[in-house]
Formats: structure tokens, sequence, C-alpha cells
């Protein structure tokens, strides 16, 4: 299963959460707790550099946000960050081969293709 929908959405929830709520505490902490849950799938999946890359890439985009939420408002800079963020994701980690299994038109991992004079 990808994981940039869930980047994304954690950055959108993190601030519904202060919206809804006007805890910037409680933001922070949907924010850190998809952070923790994704890092953990990406080290897994990807191993550590990978995992610390999104993490850092995650708080640059926080950062960002805040930068750009003063020049656009908060929402379209939520937005922006974390359709970022989703790209950021589907880059460095789930568009990887082997995540998803074969591709649409390719072979299974590991098979042997058809070479000229098979039958």
């Amino acid at each position: 299963m990808p994981t940039a929908p869930f980047a994304a959405a954690t950055f959108l929830a993190s601030w519904g959460a202060v919206e809804a709520s006007g805890s910037r505490a409680l933001g922070g902490g949907v924010l850190l707790a998809g952070a923790i849950a994704l890092g953990f799938v990406w080290r897994s999946r990807h191993g550590g550099a990978v995992a610390a890359r999104l993490l850092a890439a995650g708080l640059l985009a926080f950062v960002l946000s805040h930068a750009l939420g003063l020049l656009v408002g908060p929402w379209p800079a939520v937005v922006v960050t974390a359709a970022a963020m989703a790209w950021a994701t589907w880059r460095l980690a789930d568009s990887r081969r082997g995540d998803h299994g074969p591709r649409t038109g390719e072979a299974p991992a590991g098979a042997v293709e058809p070479g000229p004079y098979s039958a």
C-alpha cells in the first residue's frame, strides 16, 4: 500500500485538528503520531536512510508551511505542503519497484523473461 496519501493526510489532519479544536498542541500531536507511524513503515520497507530523508522532508515542509501561510493563508499553505510531501514520499519510497507488486504489463519480480529462442 502506498504511503504518499497518508503522508499528505497527516498534514491535512494535523491542521484540521488545530482548526477544529483551537489547540496547536493537539495538531502537533496528530502530526507527530503520523510521522512516527510513517517513519516505522518507511524504515521497515526502505531502510533508515530513506526514512530519515522523508522525515527531514516532512520537518522542512512543516516549517515552510508556516512561512507560506503568511503569504497565502493557512489552508492553501497546508494543501501545498501536503502535496509536496506526497510527491516526495512517492518519489523516494512508493515508486520503487517491488513495493506494490508488478505494475501493469510487467512480469512479477524474479520472473525470467522468455528469450528469442524459447517456446
